[in-house]
């Protein structure tokens, strides 16, 4: 008996050592201490994954907030009620419009851009400063809604679910890498989506021990540092090898190109989600306009600076695509877009000759200067519908006066 209570005493004081030895050298270590800041996105019941108001990081963020309380990619919240004379324009997308950087992969290290870095910053700037210098009383809100690895049907489910409650005037889908590029028909983008709550929920299903585990530890993280290590550690890296039983993700599928395979694929998914968006739009009454995101492959190699040539090399090393197959469905598209009657711009293409500046930080996230020059390719076109909608808003004014 006194040899077990001695083992037991020695096992809580290393314990105890150890819990308070991590709380004290943790937060000079640690990229993040607070294991739920640590996370860029929660689980969320209808779209896989949502931002995490508290996100931030040493690496990612330089310990800034990024997310709103909302749960958008900008610092303050967005009210539910319009103000007048706004014209309010929800920016959907992915990693690229949300200003991702590189940590950790074969790009050279990168924070993610801080929000007055973003396109969506600078075209409500340009927008509001020629609003301004015309002396109108208008004003334009832009809001980033993009997630990293959102697809065009997490778009759709992301309006109606919480987008439309905030009554935007334009909706623009700066799109393209995570589901533009494939051409297999047997792709389905709800079956085959591997990423956040849709592995999770798979081996909860299946009442997974290892699943379980993993939930007490992140239910007990918040209160001790040495669980928090261990879950983040050791049970979060065994659960995500565990359940990489999923389906392949959708770079590894078939990418050999065929016209009518490639129709097939674009019809089922992009095309049926931004068709449906666009209709919604006239029920709904807002505008919907789709924008091709940049792609470092599609660059023309002689206009980038000596930085993004470099990085167009290790794109071209690790690429999964075939850079002729990008530049085919590249070709492809606007013609795509018109036969189903959706508005499509191509914002793809950001060098240009003589090119100093960096634009990449890997094969489609953007520095500083690259979020800055997509915004210029957006503003033309953007610009156009923002005087029409406020023509449209004045005349539905007068009408009811």
């Amino acid at each position: 008996m006194k040899n077990t209570l001695l083992a037991l005493a020695s096992i809580i004081c290393t314990l105890l050592v150890l819990e308070f030895g991590l709380r004290i050298a943790h937060p000079f270590f640690s990229k993040q201490p607070d294991p739920l800041q640590a996370e860029r996105h929660l689980y969320s019941p209808y779209r896989g994954h949502k931002l995490n108001p508290l996100f931030n990081t040493r690496n990612n963020t330089e310990g800034r907030v990024i997310h709103s309380p909302d749960g958008f990619r900008r610092d303050a919240p967005v009210a539910r009620q319009k103000p007048p004379k706004t014209i309010r324009i929800f920016a959907m997308g992915a990693s690229t419009l949300y200003g991702l950087g590189t940590w950790g992969s074969v790009y050279p290290n990168r924070r993610d851009l801080f929000n007055d870095e973003l396109a969506t910053f600078h075209l409500e700037q340009a927008l509001n400063g020629q609003l301004a210098s015309e002396g109108s009383a208008w004003r334009v809100e832009v809001v980033n809604t993009a997630v990293v690895a959102y697809q065009t049907f997490q778009q759709l489910v992301y309006l109606n679910e919480t987008l439309l409650a905030y009554a935007p005037d334009i909706i623009i889908s700066v799109e393209g890498h995570n589901d533009f590029y494939i051409a297999d028909p047997g792709f389905d983008p709800w079956g085959m989506y591997s990423y956040s709550s849709v592995p999770f929920l798979e081996a909860v299903n299946k009442r997974d021990f290892l699943t379980a585990l993993h939930v007490l530890s992140k239910s007990l993280a918040s209160g001790s540092a040495l669980v928090s290590q261990l879950e983040k550690r050791v049970l979060r890296p065994l659960l995500e090898q565990h359940i990489e039983t999923q389906p392949a993700p959708m770079e590894d599928v078939q990418t050999a190109y065929s016209e009518q395979h490639y129709l097939q694929t674009a019809r089922k998914t992009f095309v049926r989600a931004y068709w449906q968006m666009s209709r919604l739009g006239e029920l709904e009454g807002f505008r919907h306009l789709v924008y091709l995101q940049p792609e470092i492959a599609l660059e023309e190699p002689e206009q980038l600076s000596p930085h993004d040539r470099s990085i167009l090399e290790i794109t071209l090393k690790h690429l999964r695509r075939p850079p002729e197959l990008m530049q085919r469905i590249h070709e492809r598209l606007p013609s795509l877009f018109q036969a189903y009657g959706i508005a499509f711009h191509d914002a793809s293409k950001l060098a240009r000759p003589n090119d100093v500046g960096d634009l990449y930080v890997d094969y489609c996230h953007l520095t500083p200067q690259g979020s800055k020059r997509l915004a210029e390719n957006i503003l033309p076109s953007l610009r156009k519908e923002v005087w029409t909608r406020i023509a449209e808003r004045e005349r539905q004014d007068q009408l009811q006066e």
